[in-house]
């Protein structure tokens, strides 16, 4: 197993459509704010590398634990991105089965 595969909700049974949209907006809200915070980090970083007052010594210690970071969020926002197409995904089918029994 993975930390991608522990964060991807596969199991949507019993969830409403309304759940499902829930989980769809939380899930691309989660990854947009992640985005944000990584593409404000390599701000940081590139004023900071840019700084005569950064020791070198520090500068790698902060890379490494950013690149650390960096490696797990990415499994994250891949993990909240695949739930929220599934969760898309599988409203669109319940809401077009929902239309099927009603014109029935």
């Amino acid at each position: 197993m993975s930390l991608y595969n522990d964060l991807v909700s596969g199991n949507f049974d019993g969830c409403t459509p309304d759940d499902l949209k829930g989980i769809e907006s939380r899930a691309s809200d989660a990854v947009s704010d992640l985005m944000l915070g990584v593409s404000a980090i390599g701000s940081l970083m590139l004023w900071a590398a840019d700084s005569d007052n950064y020791p070198e010594e520090s500068a790698k210690a902060d890379m490494y634990r950013i690149g650390a970071m960096l490696g797990t969020v990415g499994e994250v926002a891949r993990a909240l991105n695949d739930t929220a197409q599934n969760a898309a995904f599988l409203r669109s089918i319940s809401e077009k089965e929902a239309k099927g029994r009603a014109g029935k």
